[in-house]
């Protein structure tokens, strides 16, 4: 035990190598992945090096507000920055805005269970953060404004996107239509995700961006598998299909009229499909079936491309942690591969 503590602490040590807001975004998500999870007191521990009052990874030159400019200079690739001498209007958004990303990431330093609930119950929080932008007139160019409010949308999708994830590791999902509409639900969530940030890098495809359309990719996998599955078992296809009912069960914390997107300006103004989350969507996706040389041309384009981002980030010698989540991937993809040689016809 001794020794795991001190790989622990060693870890949670590197967050102060982070020189972005990405590598952070990384090294959470990787941490939260890890099994064992690690002690509670190391938890904390990675929380209190990450921020402390106003400093940000150890470093008295990074301060809340400069978490919150460095996130979107970061995942907006330089398309946007804030202005350095703004108004009161302007300082006020910067630190709620911080104030989000911080408690974004603690959800991925606590236990899943809490993780899940900081990151649902911050869905109408971030709508909230939105409508602010609104009513606030702040000292911003049109074209940063929409930024702004786009970066806002996406981490609303991510963090419902990573709650539903975190469904999946506490055995949320019983039985296998759940679990269908689930991993529909990942892809979707997964797409419009990877949309918002290449709307915000002006068309780039950024590391972040490229990961969480692998997610999708390997969303879509799991679901064509879990159908296959059922059918194998002999289940007849008119049982395939979720009931209405019990799918808006399901994503009621997403679709909450509170937290959810599909009413904005900001939706109409980009000219995003919507309703995001629909039910004759998921029933019209069920009739899609790929073959199983379909299956696996998807997965070793995978394999692909989480090749070239480890070359990339070795190569750039970004924060080590991310190869973990890499590698993370690479275990889902290996299992789903061998799914396909095992049930598949």
């Amino acid at each position: 035990m001794t020794r795991r503590i001190l790989e622990e602490l060693s870890l949670v040590s590197q967050v102060a190598l982070a020189n972005s807001f990405s590598d952070w975004m990384s090294f959470f998500h990787a941490f939260s992945r890890r099994e064992p999870m690690a002690f509670p007191f190391v938890r904390s521990y990675l929380m209190s090096l990450f921020q402390s009052g106003n400093v940000i990874g150890l470093d008295p030159d990074r301060s809340l507000n400069w978490l919150a400019k460095d996130c979107m200079t970061n995942l907006s690739a330089g398309r946007v920055c804030f202005p350095s001498n703004g108004s009161d209007t302007n300082t006020y958004m910067l630190n709620r805005l911080a104030g989000f990303l911080v408690n974004y990431l603690s959800a991925f330093a606590a236990n899943r269970a809490r993780g899940r609930r900081i990151l649902s119950n911050s869905l109408s929080e971030w709508k909230s953060l939105y409508n602010t932008t609104w009513v606030n007139q702040l000292d911003l160019a049109p074209s940063t404004l929409q930024r702004l409010q786009a970066l806002i949308y996406y981490f609303s999708i991510e963090s419902g996107l990573q709650m539903t994830l975190m469904g999946f590791d506490l055995e949320l999902y019983e039985l296998d239509d759940d679990r269908r509409a689930m991993w529909w639900v990942v892809e979707r969530l997964s797409e419009r995700a990877w949309l918002l940030l290449k709307i915000l890098s002006d068309g780039a495809e950024s590391l972040d961006a490229k990961l969480i359309r692998i997610l999708g990719k390997l969303a879509g996998v799991a679901g064509q598998l879990t159908r296959r599955k059922n059918k194998h078992a002999g289940t007849p296809p008119s049982e395939f299909r979720l009931r209405e009912a019990v799918f808006e069960r399901r994503i009621k914390l997403l679709k909450a009229r509170q937290a959810n997107f599909d009413d904005s300006t900001l939706v109409s103004e980009l000219d995003l499909p919507a309703p995001l989350l629909d039910y004759q969507a998921f029933v019209s996706s069920e009739l899609v079936v790929l073959t199983p040389t379909d299956l696996d041309a998807t997965l070793q384009d995978i394999k692909d491309q989480l090749l070239e981002i480890l070359f990339l980030n070795r190569r750039h010698n970004t924060i080590s942690i991310l190869q973990l989540q890499c590698v993370g991937v690479f275990h889902l993809d290996t299992s789903l591969n061998g799914f396909i040689s095992s049930c598949l016809v």
